[in-house]
């Protein structure tokens, strides 16, 4: 409150203050616009996030059942458990 003035209230009637003048050419607009242009870089993270990192995702877990199938097979094999679907006959 240490603006107010009972007669004109709370500063409502002084004028605005000018903005500053442009300083700026057109030479720089351009300049800046083009200096914040930025390269798109793509990467196997980006692909998560667009959808496509599913199938990714979906050949990586198969990959790893795969492996890890094979080696519980490897291991039932070495010590003479019963393979199942009549493996091993």
């Amino acid at each position: 409150m240490a603006n107010y003035n009972p007669t004109t209230g709370a500063g409502r009637n002084r004028p605005l203050p000018e903005p500053a003048p442009d300083t700026n050419s057109e030479e720089e607009e351009i300049e800046a616009s083009a200096e914040q242009r930025v390269a798109i870089t793509l990467g196997v993270g980006d692909g998560f996030k667009f959808g496509c990192g599913m199938l990714l995702a979906g050949v990586a877990f198969y990959f790893a059942l795969i492996i890890v199938a094979a080696t519980a097979l490897l291991f039932a094999s070495i010590l003479g458990l019963p393979l199942p679907f009549g493996l091993g006959h």
